[in-house]
């Protein structure tokens, strides 16, 4: 997460005045991006977590 945090603090700062029309939110990145580390586990064990992952709404 701070990746993205850090990430959003450079952008925003770098690219103010031509982001300003865009994004009016104290937020640059959403839900859909992911920085996903998996520590060597099989690509099936990720799959399955995915996939059983409890949705919000």
């Amino acid at each position: 997460m701070s990746c993205k945090t850090v990430s959003s603090r450079y952008i925003q700062k770098k690219f103010a005045v031509f982001l300003a029309p865009y994004y009016w939110k104290p937020y640059f990145w959403n839900r859909s991006y992911l920085i996903l580390s998996t520590g060597g586990a099989p690509l099936e064990v990720i799959k399955n977590y995915i996939e059983n992952q409890v949705r919000e709404g």
